[in-house]
């Protein structure tokens, strides 16, 4: 896209009534969390740091991250082995692994956690690119509501603002939206691709 055209404002950015670096600022955290949920899908073979962003949530209340409370093996091709380093996570552990993105069958046997993810069948590919997309979507939806807001802001800014400011604002805004939108839709491409034909 034209990332240097839209960035450039035709207006005063310091004076404006409206604080763009904090829209921008938003709009990028929308296409960071999707970047970081797109990492979570896997397109092979099963690797440990497939498991990298389970947090656990442990008997007091208290959140961790699973790599915190143990260790994670490749078993095979399918299957990881995660064993806690206290034996007392485990549960813990099992739970947070059975909620994940990856939603793999999982058996406990004392501090070890078996975790059994399904092969990568054409059915398997599909689901999870359906699932990728629909985190794309809700990127959008956060997208969307920060411009709703920031046009709330200029709208409202009319008594102090010239018409043509205010166009120029909007249209300022319009490309800050337009870019995150293409990056979220860029990203999802490409993850979708690495699901489906991996």
């Amino acid at each position: 896209g034209g990332g240097a055209a839209a960035a450039r404002a035709t207006f005063d950015l310091e004076t404006a009534p409206v604080d763009f670096a904090d829209a921008q600022q938003k709009l990028e955290a929308a296409v960071a969390s999707l970047r970081e949920e797109l990492s979570r899908f896997r397109t092979g073979n099963v690797t440990p740091d497939i498991l990298d962003r389970v947090r656990v949530t442990l008997t007091d209340g208290s959140e961790a991250a699973l790599s915190a409370l143990g260790q994670v093996r490749v078993k095979d091709a399918q299957t990881l082995l995660f064993t806690a380093f206290d034996p007392q996570t485990a549960a813990a552990a099992e739970t947070a692994i059975q909620e994940s993105v990856l939603k793999p069958d999982v058996v406990r046997d004392n501090a070890t956690v078996r975790i059994m993810l399904p092969k990568m069948t054409k059915e398997v590919r599909e689901r999870m690119a359906k699932s990728a997309k629909q985190v794309a979507e809700n990127n959008k939806s956060r997208i969307r509501a920060v411009r709703t807001k920031v046009l709330k802001r200029i709208k409202a800014s009319a008594d102090t603002s010239s018409k043509d400011d205010i166009k120029k604002m909007e249209q300022y805004l319009q490309n800050l939206v337009d870019k995150a939108v293409g990056d979220v839709d860029t990203l999802t491409a490409a993850r979708v691709k690495e699901i489906t034909q991996a």
